[in-house]
C-alpha cells in the first residue's frame, strides 16, 4: 500500500500543475499547426514596373496573413527559372481542363511542365500525363503529385509537387458564364492552398494560369489575381508564394497582369483593415488569459479536474460575452487598438475571475431607503 500511495501522491501534486498548463499547451499546438502571430499586411513596394520586374526577374512584394510574397516574370526558355527559390519542398500549379472527358486540353505551361520532365524524370513525366489524360481533377477540384526529380537534375527543375488544378479553360466568347470559370478557380485554389499547407511546403509557385491574352474565351488577369489573394487569406504555410508572369506574353499584356497583381494586392491589404490584428486572435486571447485566470484562481482554491472545469467554463462563457459587447462600441476602431482593447479587458476578467461569485450587488449600490 506504501508503494501505492507514492505514486497517488505525486499525481495529486503534479495533476494541479498540469491543469493550469493546459492552455499553454493548446497555444502552442495551435502556433504548430498554425505558425503565425500577426494578420497583417506589409508592402515592400508601393509599386511595381515592368521595368523594374524585367530587370530583376523577382522582386518581394511583401508580406500578407504571414506569407512572403514575391513577383516574378518568368518562361521556361530561361534557363534561371526557378533559380530564385530558397529552401524546399518546392510547389507548383499548373492547370488542365477535364470538362469534356472524352477530350482533356490543357496549356502552355502544362505543356512545358510535360517536355522539362520528359528529360529530367521519365517517371514523373508518365506520371503527369496519366493524370492529365485522364478524367481527374474534375473543374474545381486538385490533384496533388509528389515528384522525384534525382537530385543531379534538381537544379533543372526543382520542384517537389504539382498541384493540377481543374479548370473551365474556355467560357462563352460574349463572358456570360465567366463567373462560373470565377467560381471553379477560386474553389480550386482554396484546395491547392489546404494540400500544399498539409504537405508541408515552403515556397508556392502560382503561374498566371487560366489566363491567355489572346483567347477572349479565357479570364483576365484582373479575373485571377483577387482569387489568388483570396486564397491566400488562409495564414500560415506556404511560406513563400511566387506569382508569377509568363515573360512570352507582349509587353501591353504583361503590363496589365503587372497592374492586375497590384491592384488586387491593394484590395487585399485594404480589407485587412477591417480584420483582426493577430491570426486567431480571439480564440488565442481567451486561452491566454484563461492561463492567467487559472494561475489567480489557484492562489484562492485547489485545482482540482472539478474546479479546473468550472473555471475554465465559466472564465470562456464570461471571455466571450464581454468580447462580443465591447465589438459592438469598437467595432470602427483600428485592428490593433481593437486588439488591446480586448486583451486588457480579458486581463481585468481573468485578474477578477476568484472574486466575482463574493460580490454583492448590495456592497455595490445603496439598499432602498438608505439614506446617502
Amino acid at each position: 500500500m506504501a508503494s501505492l500511495g507514492q505514486p497517488m501522491s505525486r499525481l495529486k501534486n503534479i495533476l494541479p500543475v498540469g491543469l493550469v498548463l493546459l492552455p499553454v499547451i493548446f497555444l502552442v499546438a495551435d502556433y504548430l499547426r498554425t505558425p503565425v502571430l500577426l494578420n497583417g499586411c506589409k508592402k515592400s513596394h508601393e509599386q511595381i514596373s515592368l521595368q523594374d520586374l524585367s530587370n530583376k526577374q523577382h522582386v518581394k512584394l511583401g508580406r500578407y496573413r504571414g506569407h512572403i510574397l514575391h513577383f516574378s516574370l518568368d518562361s521556361f526558355r530561361d534557363g534561371e527559372y526557378f533559380t530564385y527559390l530558397e529552401g524546399a519542398p518546392n510547389g507548383l500549379v499548373v492547370v488542365v481542363d477535364h470538362e469534356n472527358l472524352s477530350q482533356p486540353v490543357w496549356g502552355g505551361l502544362t505543356r512545358k511542365v510535360l517536355d522539362k520532365l520528359d528529360t529530367v524524370s521519365a517517371s514523373d513525366a508518365a506520371a503527369l500525363r496519366a493524370v492529365i489524360s485522364g478524367t481527374e481533377p474534375q473543374s474545381g477540384h486538385v490533384k496533388s503529385l509528389s515528384l522525384h526529380i534525382p537530385q543531379g537534375a534538381r537544379s533543372a527543375f526543382p520542384i517537389d509537387d504539382l498541384y493540377i488544378l481543374g479548370i473551365r479553360a474556355r467560357g462563352a466568347s460574349d463572358g456570360k458564364d465567366r463567373q462560373q470559370q470565377i467560381d471553379m478557380l477560386h474553389h480550386g485554389l482554396n484546395e491547392v492552398f489546404e494540400q500544399a499547407s498539409h504537405d508541408g511546403i515552403a515556397n508556392l509557385i502560382i503561374p498566371n494560369i487560366g489566363v491567355d491574352p489572346g483567347d477572349p474565351a479565357t479570364l483576365r488577369a484582373a479575373d485571377l489575381y483577387p482569387i489568388v489573394f483570396a486564397a491566400a487569406a488562409q495564414p500560415g504555410r506556404p511560406h513563400d508564394l511566387y506569382i508569377s508572369i509568363y515573360h512570352g506574353w507582349a509587353l501591353a499584356d504583361q503590363a496589365a497582369a503587372i497592374d492586375a497583381v497590384q491592384s488586387a494586392w491593394d484590395e487585399a491589404c485594404r480589407a485587412l483593415q477591417s480584420d483582426t490584428y493577430l491570426v486567431n486572435e480571439q480564440v488565442r486571447l481567451v486561452v491566454a488569459t484563461l492561463f492567467v485566470c487559472l494561475l489567480v484562481c489557484s492562489r484562492h482554491v485547489p485545482i482540482s479536474l472539478k474546479n479546473w472545469l468550472i473555471i475554465t467554463a465559466a472564465f470562456i462563457g464570461l471571455g466571450l460575452g464581454a468580447w462580443a459587447t465591447m465589438e459592438l462600441f469598437i467595432k470602427d476602431w483600428h485592428p490593433g487598438s481593437r486588439c488591446i482593447a480586448h486583451a486588457a479587458l480579458l486581463l481585468v476578467l481573468a485578474a477578477l475571475f476568484p472574486f466575482l461569485p463574493k460580490m454583492n450587488p448590495q456592497d455595490i449600490f445603496d439598499s432602498k431607503g438608505d439614506t446617502p
